[in-house]
């Protein structure tokens, strides 16, 4: 059975695992970053819509912050950040193409300009959403979780990773 080393945080690791082990891999979970919440609340005010471009800042949000923006639009970079916002009971989500180019072009197609938006996100992000935004909207970011290098990288992968023999 081929080897296959995932890299990915384990929550996100093991779904893709259970996935290669079904196409007859063998899959080594070798997280390199973990995804760590950070306490915040939410900023206070109204929004027009809320953007979500990963599905961790919206599992991370409490139940009372769900509650208030459950019925606010809102616009998910693609097709998994939907399907967990289906799933947290978001009643209005407007999923993009994937994208966060994609998605910021959707937004100013279809919201109006001035509308106070919040962006729920992490730590880092990528920033060509919120620079293709700001200029136009009332932008707020809220940063959710810190994706964070792991501490200790499994010594047995880096055996594996640095043998002669391929894996």
């Amino acid at each position: 059975m081929q080897q296959v080393i995932l890299t990915r945080n384990a929550d996100d690791g093991e779904k893709t695992a259970t996935i290669l082990r079904v196409r007859g891999f063998d899959p080594i979970l070798a997280p390199l970053f973990e995804i760590v919440p950070i306490p915040t609340s939410l900023p206070e005010g109204t929004f027009e819509a809320v953007i979500a471009t990963s599905r961790h800042a919206l599992r991370l949000l409490s139940a009372a912050d769900q509650a208030r923006l459950n019925t606010t639009p809102l616009y998910c970079v693609g097709a998994a950040t939907a399907d967990t916002a289906h799933q947290l009971g978001f009643a209005t989500v407007i999923t993009g193409s994937g994208t966060a180019a994609g998605l910021a072009e959707q937004i100013k197609r279809e919201r109006k300009a001035g509308e106070a938006l919040l962006f729920l996100t992490g730590d880092p992000h990528r920033p060509e959403l919120e620079q293709a935004l700001a200029p136009q909207y009332d932008l707020t970011l809220c940063c959710l979780y810190r994706s964070q290098t792991c501490a200790d990288f499994p010594i047995e992968i880096l055996q594996k990773i640095t043998a002669p023999a391929p894996i």
